[in-house]
């Protein structure tokens, strides 16, 4: 995944795409180094042009110069946790992947640069009758000076932040061969094996966007993932509860389809999991919870 993205960062600047992409790289490569040695200054230090980084006993050093000629990206996305997509506004409308630094949030990173949204949300079930031009329109009308958030949810079968063919066995682009036209049996058998608990895994990403104030037609698109069994929420019964509640809203229309849940049996079991650990209050999870979670 990461030589990947490495990759990706090297065509993308090739101009290939639409229009070069490093102006808008550099400026994030120079907010990241205005913000980590002020905020962190114990982790991150910048004397002259070469960036020393001390991180729990291990320390390295960039020349920044050197990476600001050509993999601007490239670094950025090395420094931090969360990963980093360009976006650059069209004549027309169109919001395209310019550049893009990724490593835990999506695969197959290089077939994405150069696509618009609606092609790199193909997946999402009703994207272009139902998200497309309200998508279109946020992007539009974002600020420089009022960058957004959003958190989303999924439910994975592996616990790897590097995306596998275990991670959504329900879809043939990622899901391992063996898995493709009985997915639900898959994933009961796996329940069987060791629990809910401890097969499904609960995938947050917390994303930021905001317009660059340089280079005023590129956005600026962050993915931080966290990835975590199920049976963490053991000591948290509201957010069980309200995840049980997202699953039954989306199992009523189309969106079952991209989470993985439109399988009944496997639906079933994850929301009795999640609803006996709502009905216990936490603090153990009750008799089906603790016998899913082993």
């Amino acid at each position: 995944a990461l030589d990947a993205s490495r990759e990706a960062t090297l065509r993308s600047a090739d101009a290939t795409h639409g229009g070069d992409s490093l102006p808008a790289q550099r400026e994030v490569l120079d907010m990241v180094l205005e913000h980590l040695p002020r905020r962190f200054p114990r982790s991150f230090s910048l004397d002259g042009r070469r960036l020393r980084v001390h991180v729990e006993g291990a320390g390295c050093e960039y020349d920044v110069d050197e990476w600001r000629e050509m993999r601007p990206l490239e670094l950025a996305g090395l420094l931090l946790q969360e990963d980093l997509v360009l976006m650059r506004a069209e004549p027309g409308g169109a919001h395209r992947v310019q550049a893009a630094f990724v490593v835990f949030s999506f695969g197959r990173v290089l077939e994405r640069v150069g696509m618009d949204l609606e092609q790199v949300h193909a997946d999402v079930n009703r994207f272009p009758s139902d998200l497309r031009k309200p998508v279109g329109r946020f992007f539009d009308k974002l600020s420089a000076s009022a960058p957004a958030w959003r958190t989303n949810f999924g439910l994975t079968w592996s616990p790897s932040l590097v995306p596998t063919p275990d991670r959504y066995p329900h879809r043939a682009s990622y899901a391992p061969e063996a898995t493709h036209n009985t997915p639900g049996k898959w994933m009961m058998a796996r329940i069987g094996e060791v629990g809910v608990g401890r097969a499904v895994w609960l995938k947050v990403e917390y994303q930021t966007v905001r317009r660059l104030r340089g280079a005023s037609d590129h956005a600026l698109f962050t993915v931080r993932t966290y990835v975590d069994p199920l049976h963490t929420l053991l000591h948290v019964p509201a957010a069980a509860r309200l995840l049980a509640q997202n699953m039954r809203n989306a199992a009523q229309g189309d969106f079952k389809h991209y989470l993985g849940i439109d399988d009944e049996e496997v639906r079933g079991a994850i929301l009795a999991y999640l609803d006996s650990m709502h009905e216990s209050g936490g603090g153990g999870g009750g008799p089906r919870a603790q016998q899913a979670t082993r």
